[in-house]
């Protein structure tokens, strides 16, 4: 629409400037709109990143060479005339040191 402006009254022009409100926020509706729509499509993405590297972890531990540890620990024969040896004797025996 093209017109002067300074044709209108002042009601007219009162009225144009509102428009012309309304259209900005309009306009910076729609920035902050879009704006929460890439943020939401970058989230996403982070999100399916890290997924994969999980999924990926996990499937590295399923294929690994390791499936079950057994540790053994043998505590005798400890009095064997060492310092250590005869430490470990008066713990277990509750005897001070």
């Amino acid at each position: 629409m093209c017109y002067n402006i300074g044709m209108l009254t002042d009601d007219q022009k009162k009225a144009h400037e509102e428009v012309e409100q309304v259209l900005e926020m309009g306009q910076d509706s729609d920035k902050k709109a879009a704006k929460a729509v890439i943020e939401v499509y970058d989230e996403q993405e982070k999100v399916e990143k890290e997924q994969k590297a999980k999924d990926l972890e996990i499937l590295k531990l399923q294929q690994s060479g390791i499936k079950n540890q057994v540790n053994v620990q043998i505590n005798e024969g400890l009095s064997d005339g060492t310092k250590y040896g005869d430490l470990i004797q008066r713990l277990m025996n509750g005897t001070s040191v």
